[in-house]
């Protein structure tokens, strides 16, 4: 069961002062400490792309908005299915690696090792707000080059600790 959490619809507009409704957005587990979810959107970036997702649903009626979180769950289920046969990939080329480096006798880097190291670097740099806007800024320009969605980055990067709220 997760406890219900009503996000300001005007999150992306605050500064224009208008009265704004509660719109419930998100479920969360009630189980995961609350700073874990802290933890989650601890950059700036993570949170303008909050604000960002949080305005769109907010500007959308509410039939069209329970049909965009259905579509939006559904890009997520997508992106993880990827992720996962992404892995599948990595391990079952750093497989081949080791048994290539053992038989050749050469060294080599282990793929998921220079994954987490290069996530660690990046996630480190990001404590720098300046860093965490130039990151930002080049996955934006990426993303739109690759058709990749920021909401959805989002939607992953806080997916552990809360889901999208679905009405009914």
């Amino acid at each position: 069961m997760f406890h219900d959490l009503s996000v300001s619809a005007g999150l992306a507009r605050a500064s224009q002062r208008h009265p704004i409704t509660a719109l419930p957005l998100f479920e969360f587990d009630p189980n995961v400490p609350m700073n874990e979810f802290l933890e989650s959107v601890q950059f700036e970036s993570t949170r303008n792309k909050g604000n960002a997702l949080f305005g769109r649903l907010a500007d959308i009626p509410d039939d069209q908005r329970a049909a965009e979180i259905v579509k939006l769950e559904a890009e997520m289920r997508k992106r993880f299915k990827k992720r996962e046969l992404f892995l599948s990939f990595e391990n079952l080329a750093d497989t081949g690696a080791s048994v290539g480096s053992i038989l050749f006798q050469f060294a080599y880097l282990s793929l998921p090792g220079l994954r987490t190291i290069s996530t660690q670097l990046k996630e480190a740099a990001r404590s720098v707000p300046v860093m965490d806007r130039l990151i930002a800024d080049l996955e934006k320009d990426l993303y739109s080059a690759v058709g990749k969605n920021q909401e959805i980055d989002f939607l992953c990067r806080i997916n552990r600790v809360a889901t999208l709220f679905r009405r009914g």
